[in-house]
């Protein structure tokens, strides 16, 4: 590590489409996107910024964003949890690494700071910004997809500005106003921070969950016609094998702004997610743990509570609970595989079973694909916990006599 350039960036809005978001990732992109991860990469930064204390090293959000200056959305980045974070993340980089220097600043509001490492004869492009501006990119690229270009120019810059502005004021911790409104700049209430969510395309909570089980049950090569199995070791290996090299994105992307502002309005703290580590593994508590493999591999997860807990702390507090999601273990990015794992302390066998339910990645019921994800391609998103299984190898951990299972 010879030298380091820091140049503060926030993404300008320029005029191309993004297409084809609500699609699996498979194929050549999916390849390259995976090699951009740089995983030893990854793992330099995630040791001199762990984890543990508010920061989080992951991959590009998007790689192939048709933007002439999508330098945000193309490279490593280094999230942090609030303004507090960033501001000591930028402070321990220039620490560790020699020359750094601030370039450019595009707008003070955005946060996204590219940050140029040098290696030796090799130099890598890192991304230090924030979840709340993590947000602000997610929301830039929807409005794209959903033609945001043909708004006037004058009303896109003001309207982005002002979500900006109010995204860094969830930053800091002071948010005094309430979220900009489209209707104030004469733009379409589609492209609002916090848009009315889409229709349940399946009408009823009951007949939702009814028309989900009604397929729990597994046709696969080898296990016909039941609801879960214990895999022997050959049959764990082809189904290890088995899994697609294929990512998908969150089906529910239209509901995670709103999402997000319940989980904040909440108290809720992004500091409740985690990534899996064979040392973070033994202090796991018995219950249930929602989880996403990403394209690194990298299991993330966050604590399930039962509906039942949540009723009780509601009724003693008056208050709501906050409640994280699959959606933001990796916001804005498409997952190898997301369910849920069980753990068992009493258990000679700490992880007891894994699923692949998951209502934003496979089985949205706010996306027109329902009916045909469950009764069609269930048993495909069911071998998607190869991914999980092969990163449990990778981190050395046992789940010998693990049950395995399509839904809960």
């Amino acid at each position: 590590m010879k030298r380091l350039f820091l140049i503060l960036i926030c993404v300008l809005l320029l005029s191309q489409f993004l297409i084809g978001a609500e699609a699996p990732v498979s194929g050549e992109k999916f390849e390259e996107w995976v090699e951009l991860q740089n995983l030893p990469f990854q793992d330099t930064l995630s040791v001199i910024l762990p984890e543990l204390e508010g920061f989080f090293v992951t991959g590009p959000l998007d790689p192939f964003i048709e933007l002439d200056n999508g330098v945000a959305y193309k490279n490593v980045r280094i999230v942090a949890s609030d303004i507090y974070g960033f501001t000591k993340a930028k402070a321990i980089i220039g620490r560790e690494f020699t020359g750094t220097r601030e370039l450019k600043r595009y707008n003070p509001h955005c946060g996204e700071v590219a940050v140029e490492i040098v290696f030796g004869d090799d130099s890598h492009t890192v991304i230090l910004t924030t979840i709340q501006q993590v947000r602000y990119l997610i929301w830039l690229r929807r409005n794209i997809e959903k033609g945001w270009m043909d708004e006037p120019n004058s009303r896109r810059e003001s309207y982005n500005f002002a979500v900006c502005s109010y995204l860094a004021s969830v930053d800091s911790g002071f948010v005094q106003d309430d979220p900009p409104s489209v209707e104030d700049f004469g733009i379409a209430p589609r492209f609002d921070i916090y848009a009315e969510p889409p229709d349940y395309v399946i009408q009823g909570y009951q007949n939702y969950k009814d028309f989900l089980y009604s397929h729990a049950d597994i046709e696969i090569d080898f296990a016909h016609g039941i609801y879960a199995f214990i895999p022997t070791d050959s049959t764990l290996a082809v189904f290890k094998n088995s899994a697609l090299r294929e990512a998908y994105p969150n089906k529910e992307a239209a509901m995670l702004q709103e999402e997000y502002r319940k989980f904040f309005e909440r108290g809720g703290s992004v500091s409740t997610i985690n990534t899996l580590s064979s040392m973070g593994y033994d202090t796991l508590t018995t219950g249930e743990y929602f989880f996403a493999v990403g394209l690194s591999g990298k299991i993330r997860f966050g604590r399930e509570l039962l509906r039942e807990e949540v009723d009780r702390i509601e009724k003693q507090t008056g208050k709501k609970v906050p409640r994280a999601n699959h959606a933001f273990l990796f916001p804005g990015e498409p997952v190898l595989c997301a369910g849920a794992f069980f753990i068992d302390t009493d258990s000679e066998n700490q992880l007891v079973k894994v699923n692949a339910q998951s209502g934003h990645y496979f089985y949205s019921n706010v996306n027109e694909s329902i009916r045909e994800d469950i009764s069609e391609r269930s048993d495909i998103y069911f071998y998607s916990i190869g991914h999980f299984l092969r990163a449990l190898d990778r981190l050395g951990i046992q789940y010998e006599n693990i049950l395995l299972s399509k839904l809960y």
